[in-house]
């Protein structure tokens, strides 16, 4: 039979060896953290941007013409509404738009398909379905490039009546 102190430093030892993984553990997401932080803040402060769209460390990027449609108001029974947004190739190289994506089912992208040269622009177009949606809305349109680390964000805004 065991006696209370062998019963005590047995149960302290496990304690310490489940104390050192746990810390281990800590470390690790903490280093994983860190590495998340200083990623995302040099990424952030090495680019540079125009307010619409997003620009290399050289200057030259791929821009939109604007960053916000503002529908104003329009009816809920009048049908879809929608905006197109020019994309221009600032880039010394051919770019592709991979594609665009909604916030919300409700707006629908559709965007230019083929390469877009250098010095040239494409188009991305976002259509609102107003039906169901009563009231004011703001949705983002996230455009995606190639060779380019950041979206570009479109944004539609309007009331439902």
């Amino acid at each position: 039979m065991l006696s209370a102190t062998e019963i005590y430093n047995a149960f302290a030892i496990k304690l310490i060896k489940m104390k050192k993984k746990n810390l281990l553990v800590f470390a690790i997401i903490t280093s994983l953290l860190a590495c998340s932080v200083f990623m995302t803040l040099y990424f952030v402060s090495s680019s540079k941007s125009n307010g619409r769209g997003f620009l290399s460390k050289m200057g030259e990027g791929v821009t939109i013409d604007r960053d916000v449609h503002d529908f104003g108001v329009i009816k809920e029974d009048g049908g879809n509404v929608s905006a197109t947004f020019v994309v221009i190739n600032n880039t010394k190289e051919p770019v592709v738009i991979t594609y665009a994506t909604a916030s919300c089912g409700c707006t629908i992208p559709s965007w230019t398909k083929e390469p877009i040269p250098s010095g040239k622009t494409g188009r991305v177009t976002a259509t609102f379905i107003p039906k169901n949606h009563p009231g004011p809305f703001d949705k983002s349109i996230m455009i995606m490039i190639s060779g380019q680390a950041q979206r570009i964000v479109a944004r539609i805004t309007g009331t439902v009546k």
